[in-house]
């Protein structure tokens, strides 16, 4: 069983190399997991209770980086433990596992656990016209805490999404190949 670990900042296309895997790797039995889980979970309770509908691609950048920040106040491990939880329910039968939402914070965490990392990369004004493309209701910012601290010598490999959607796929399927070596 092999293990990717998707890594960059918001609209840099960690989503769009989710489903170009899907398309390209259909083959492959692939489990698709989330760090960050218990934010996205949170961020839909309070939309309910605020009673505001959301679907669930379309993200409060704000609201998930307030709710990291806090949820980690009250315990620093809140998002590895259930993420701890969700790896060691996939059954043996799995080709990959692919974690889509890592964070700097989280690197260590997810290298312990064997995970190749792969950080994607954009320019600023291109990530932002992405979130702004995908109608997120808040743009959160790429300077935040929670983006911060990223260490190259950690990086098992890096993808640069500053082109166009063909070339990002090659660069996927590539990669992909590789690593399923």
């Amino acid at each position: 069983m092999k293990k990717i670990a998707l890594l960059g900042t918001t609209g840099v296309g960690k989503d769009t190399c989710v489903k170009i895997i899907k398309t390209q790797f259909s083959h492959l039995k692939i489990k698709y997991i989330r760090l960050a889980d218990p934010l996205y979970l949170a961020q839909q309770a309070i939309y309910k209770i605020c009673g505001k509908e959301k679907d669930f691609s379309t993200q409060d950048g704000e609201l998930l980086n307030f709710l990291g920040s806090h949820m980690r106040k009250i315990n620093p491990n809140v998002l590895q433990e259930h993420f701890s939880k969700s790896l060691n329910n996939i059954t043996s039968d799995i080709d990959l596992i692919i974690c889509m939402d890592v964070r700097p914070k989280d690197i260590s965490f997810v290298k312990k656990e064997d995970f190749f990392l792969v950080n994607i990369s954009a320019p600023p004004t291109v990530t932002l016209q992405r979130r702004k493309n995908r109608n997120d209701l808040s743009l959160g910012s790429s300077h935040h805490p929670t983006e911060q601290g990223l260490s190259p010598k950690l990086i098992d490999a890096h993808i640069e999404n500053n082109g166009t959607l063909d070339e990002f796929k090659e660069k996927v399927k590539f990669l992909i190949t590789r690593v399923m070596k």
